[in-house]
């Protein structure tokens, strides 16, 4: 599947990235990819993410911001990636802190554009 290929090439483009994951509207895993770490620990920080994303999304609005592309949030020793596609779906990237943050950032948003086109 294109979209599993997607999320292993993402993961496997930088050392320190742990996992991507797929997300539909409802925060169920579409497809997941992941060299490190629990898969099952990974689903649910991703849908986490999907409910953190509904809620900024409502208050960016409510303020005239506009719509939330992407966000990450930082732990003591890692990072969450989050990118909005279309029609509600999004992707997670999960990271080490030791990865450059532009670097994750910008091959997540390779990786975005694909599944963008794939959808």
């Amino acid at each position: 599947m294109i979209l599993q290929k997607i999320l292993e090439a993402l993961v496997a483009a930088l050392e320190g990235l742990y996992a991507a994951v797929l997300l539909d509207n409802e925060g169920e895993s579409v497809v997941a990819a992941r060299r490190d770490g629990d898969d099952h620990a990974h689903r649910v920080i991703g849908a986490y993410q999907g409910i953190y994303l509904r809620d900024l999304g409502r208050a960016f609005a409510r303020c005239g911001l506009g719509e939330i592309r992407s966000f990450t949030i930082q732990f003591g020793d890692s990072c969450v990636f989050t990118e909005s596609l279309q029609d509600g779906y999004y992707v997670v990237l999960l990271a080490s802190d030791a990865v450059s943050q532009s670097l994750a950032r910008r091959e997540l948003g390779r990786a975005a554009e694909q599944l963008r086109a794939n959808l």
